[in-house]
C-alpha cells in the first residue's frame, strides 16, 4: 500500500460516512505500514488517525497515537512533516485536556515554520486557529481573538471559503463565551455566503451548532431548535453519536425545555418519516400491491413500547418503519418497494440514517415475524410473541392485513383467557405469601427467603400485566412500563428497595387480590383475607371456564346459522350481517350460566338441528305477540304449544329476573339497555321482558327448570344474573 492508495480509500469511506469501517481501516493501515516498515506511510496514517479519533471523541486513543507519532518523527529530518504533525499532536493534547503539552507542541510547530521559513499558508492558518482554541479553553479571549485574526489574515488570499468560514465560526464562539451575542451573530452572518456551495462539508456541523447556540443565548428558541437539529444530524452523519453528539443533545434539550416541547419518541419520529416520504415509497407501485401492505413500527425495540429515551438512541434506533408484504405480492413489486425505500432521505430531523436497520424496510409478513419476532407458529404464541406482535403503531393497512388480523385475534383471545390467567396467577402468588416466605424466615434461611422474595416480585409483575390486559414485554422493560401509581408497583418498590415484606404488607397484598377476585366473580365471598383459602373455589372456576370456552363457541355457531335462516322475523335484516355483535351478545349471556344450564341448552340446540326446526325463529315468533300482534296471528299456529308447567316456569323466571334487573338499576345506569317491560313494546322495539320471555319459550322444559334452579342459587348467594351478563359483555367487548 502506498500513501496515495491509503488517502483514496480513506477519503472514500469518509465521503460515504462509513465511520466504523473508516476506523477499522485506519487501524489495519497502521498495522500494514508497520509490517512493511514503511515510515512515510506510517506517518501519514498516524496523522489521520490522531485527527479522526479526536473527532470521534476518543481522546485517550488520540493522545496515544500522538505520542507514537511524536517519537517517530523525531527520528526524521523533515521540517515540513514536523510542522504538520505537531499541529495534529497539539490538537490531540488540547482535546484530551493536556493543555501545557498542547502549548508546547503548538509553539514547537510555530518555531519550525518560522525557523525553516516554510510556505504553507493553509496549514499555518490551521495552526493559528487551533492555537486560538487552546487560548479560548483557558479563557484567554484576547489572545484567542488575536490568533483567529492572524488565521484570517494568513488565508485571506487563498480562496478557501471553508477555512475562512471555519475561522469566523470560531471567532463567533469566542464572542459567545464573552456574552457578546450581537458580535457573535454578525460574525456568523459572514459565513452564510461562504458556505452556500458547501452544504455537505464536514465543517457545516460547526456552522449549525454555532447558530443554534447563539440563538439560544439570544432567547430565539425556535431558530435555535432549527439549527441544533441540523447540527445534530450532521454530527450523526460525519462522526456518529459520539460525545459531541451527546453534549449537543443536552444543549438541544434545554431549547426544547424552553419551548415546552418533549423529545420526539421513536414512534412519532418514524410516523413523521413515513408521512413525509410515503409518496416516494409508493412511486410506481400498483394498487393491488398497496392493498396488500401493512406499514408501521412494531416488534423489537423500546421505541415500540413508547419507552425509548436518549440512551436508546445509541443502539438500534433510527428514523424508519416496517413494510410488510402479503405473500401474494410479486417479487418484482417487492423489489421495486425495496428500491424505493433505499432511496428515502438519509438526513431526517436530527438523525442521519447511515444504514437501514435490519428490522426496518421491506419484508414479507411470514419472514418478518419468524426472523425478527421469533414466531414459528402463530397458533402457539408465547407472551413475549404476543407483546411484540401487538405493540407499536400501524401507520397504513388494508382489510386483509395478516398482521392486523393476527393482532386483533390475539387481543380478542386475551379477553377470553383473562379470568383464567388472573386466577392461576393469584394462586401462584399465594404459594409465596405468607407460608413459604415465613417458613424460610423461621428457619433463618435467608438465601431461600431472598430467592422466594424475588420470585414473588416476578409473579406480581406478571399479575400486573394480566390484570391490566396487557402482554408483558421483555424483563428489562417490565418494571419501566408499569404505572408508577399502581398499588402493585408500590408493593414491588417496597419489597425491592425498602426490603419491606412484613405481615402488614402480606395482608394488604392478599386482601387486595382477593377483593379483585371477588369483583371479577371468580370467588363468591370474602370470608378470609388470604388467597390460599379460596384455592378450591378458584380451581373449580378455572375448570368451569375451560368448559365454557369449549361449549359456548359451539352454541353461538349453531345459533348464528339459525339466525341466518330467519326471514326478518322481529329484527331488521342488517342485524343478520353483524356477526361480531351477535357473538358478543350471545357469549356474554352464556358465560354467566353454569355448566348444567349450558349443557342442557346445547342439547336443545342439537335436537332442534336434528329435527329441522329453528329455536331462534321460535324465540322471535313468541316475541311478536306484543311487538307485532297482527303478524303474530298469522304465525302463532306454527309455534310450539307450551305446557302449563313450562308457562309457569317461564313466568316465574321472568318475574325473578325482572326483579334482579330492578335491583341492578338502583345503583347502575341502564339507560342504554332495552326498555324494561312489555307494556313499552313497539314494532321496532322489544323490551327486556319480552325478549326474555321469547327466549325462554324456545327452551325445553328441562332447560327452563335448570334455569330456574340456577336463578335460585344466584339469589341465595346474593348474585345477579343481569350484573353477571353485563360484566361479561364489558369483558368480551
Amino acid at each position: 500500500m502506498n500513501e496515495k492508495e491509503f488517502y483514496n480509500e480513506f477519503d472514500k469511506l469518509l465521503t460515504e460516512h462509513k465511520i466504523d469501517t473508516a476506523k477499522e481501516y485506519l487501524l489495519d493501515s497502521l498495522a500494514i505500514a508497520k509490517n512493511e516498515n514503511n515510515t512515510s506511510l506510517l506517518v501519514a496514517v498516524l496523522n489521520e488517525t490522531i485527527g479522526f479519533f479526536r473527532d470521534l471523541s476518543l481522546f485517550e486513543d488520540s493522545i496515544k497515537f500522538a505520542k507514537i507519532l511524536a517519537k517517530l518523527i523525531n527520528q526524521i529530518n523533515n521540517p515540513k512533516l514536523h510542522f504538520i504533525s505537531y499541529i495534529n499532536i497539539a490538537n490531540a493534547y488540547r482535546a484530551g485536556g493536556l493543555y501545557q503539552d498542547s502549548y508546547n507542541a503548538f509553539n514547537y510547530a510555530l518555531s519550525i515554520y518560522e525557523n525553516y521559513k516554510l510556505d504553507n499558508k493553509i496549514e499555518l492558518a490551521a495552526l493559528y486557529n487551533n492555537f486560538a482554541l487552546l487560548e479560548q479553553k483557558e479563557k484567554n479571549y484576547d489572545k484567542a481573538l488575536l490568533l483567529f485574526n492572524k488565521a484570517l489574515e494568513t488565508i485571506k488570499n487563498e480562496a478557501d471559503n471553508v477555512k475562512i468560514a471555519t475561522t469566523y465560526i470560531n471567532i463567533a464562539e469566542c464572542y459567545m463565551e464573552q456574552n457578546k451575542l450581537n458580535e457573535a451573530l454578525d460574525t456568523l452572518f459572514l459565513t452564510d455566503s461562504l458556505l452556500i456551495n458547501y452544504q455537505d462539508d464536514f465543517h457545516m456541523m460547526g456552522y449549525y451548532l454555532a447558530y443554534g447556540k447563539v440563538y439560544y443565548l439570544k432567547k430565539e428558541y425556535l431558530l435555535s431548535e432549527k439549527y441544533y437539529k441540523l447540527g445534530l444530524a450532521h454530527i450523526d452523519k460525519n462522526l456518529g453519536r459520539n460525545i459531541l453528539y451527546k453534549e449537543t443533545l443536552e444543549e438541544y434539550m434545554k431549547v426544547l425545555n424552553k419551548l415546552n416541547k418533549n423529545r420526539m419518541t421513536g414512534i412519532e419520529l418514524s410516523y413523521r418519516y413515513y408521512i413525509e416520504n410515503k409518496e416516494l415509497l409508493f412511486n410506481n407501485i400498483s394498487n393491488d400491491t398497496l392493498n396488500n401492505l401493512t406499514i408501521g413500527l412494531f416488534g423489537l425495540g423500546s421505541e415500540c413500547y413508547y419507552s425509548d429515551d436518549y440512551i436508546s438512541e445509541d443502539h438500534d434506533f433510527n428514523p424508519g418503519f416496517i413494510v410488510l408484504c402479503e405473500d401474494n405480492v410479486s417479487v418484482e413489486e417487492f423489489t421495486k418497494l425495496k428500491e424505493n425505500y433505499n432511496k428515502l432521505p438519509k438526513l431526517f430531523d436530527r438523525f442521519y440514517i447511515r444504514e437501514i436497520l435490519p428490522k426496518h424496510g421491506i419484508h414479507y409478513f411470514k419472514d418478518y415475524i419468524f426472523e425478527f419476532m421469533g414466531v414459528s407458529d402463530i397458533n402457539n404464541l408465547t407472551t413475549q410473541n404476543k407483546s411484540l406482535l401487538t405493540n407499536g403503531k400501524i401507520f397504513y393497512y388494508n382489510y386483509n392485513s395478516s398482521l392486523v388480523n393476527l393482532r386483533n385475534k390475539i387481543i380478542k383471545n386475551n379477553k377470553y383467557d383473562y379470568l383464567n390467567e388472573i386466577s392461576l396467577k393469584a394462586l401462584e402468588i399465594s404459594q409465596y405469601i405468607p407460608y413459604n416466605l415465613k417458613r424460610s424466615l423461621d428457619r433463618n434461611d435467608i438465601i431461600t427467603y431472598n430467592l422466594l422474595k424475588n420470585h414473588l416480585v416476578d409473579r406480581l409483575i406478571e399479575f400486573y400485566y394480566i390484570y391490566h390486559k396487557e402482554f408483558m414485554p421483555h424483563d428489562k422493560l417490565s418494571l419501566k412500563l408499569m404505572n408508577k401509581n399502581s398499588i402493585i408497583y408500590k408493593w414491588i418498590n417496597k419489597i425491592l428497595y425498602e426490603d419491606s415484606l412484613n405481615d402488614e404488607l402480606i395482608i394488604k397484598i392478599n386482601e387486595a387480590i382477593t377483593n379483585e377476585l371477588f369483583k371479577l366473580h371468580i370467588i363468591n365471598n370474602r370470608e378470609s383475607l388470604y388467597i390460599d383459602s379460596y384455592r378450591e373455589e378458584i380451581i373449580e372456576f378455572v375448570k368451569l371456564n375451560n368448559y365454557k370456552s369449549k361449549i359456548i363457541p359451539k352454541i353461538v355457531e349453531i345459533e348464528w346459522e339459525m339466525f341466518q335462516e330467519l326471514n326478518n322475523i322481529g329484527c331488521r335484516a342488517s342485524c343478520q350481517n353483524n356477526k361480531p355483535m351477535f357473538t358478543l351478545m350471545r357469549e356474554s349471556q352464556y358465560y354467566s350460566w353454569n355448566k348444567e344450564l349450558l349443557a342442557s341448552y346445547y342439547s336443545d340446540l342439537n335436537i332442534a338441528v336434528e329435527n329441522h326446526y329453528n329455536l331462534l325463529a321460535i324465540k322471535y315468533g313468541f316475541m311478536e305477540e306484543t311487538v307485532d300482534p297482527d303478524h303474530y296471528v298469522t304465525i302463532k299456529d306454527n309455534l310450539p304449544k307450551l305446557s302449563e308447567k313450562r308457562i309457569q316456569l317461564r313466568e316465574g323466571i321472568v318475574s325473578v329476573q325482572l326483579e334482579m334487573l330492578n335491583d341492578y338499576s338502583k345503583e347502575n345506569d341502564i339507560s342504554n339497555m332495552r326498555t324494561i317491560n312489555t307494556i313499552s313494546d313497539k314494532y321496532d322495539n322489544a323490551s327486556y321482558e319480552t325478549y326474555l320471555r321469547g327466549e325462554l319459550s324456545s327452551y325445553s322444559e328441562n332447560t327452563m327448570y335448570i334455569y330456574a334452579k340456577y336463578l335460585a342459587y344466584l339469589a341465595k348467594n346474593k348474585l345477579n344474573i343481569v350484573e353477571l351478563t353485563l360484566f361479561y359483555t364489558n369483558l368480551l367487548r
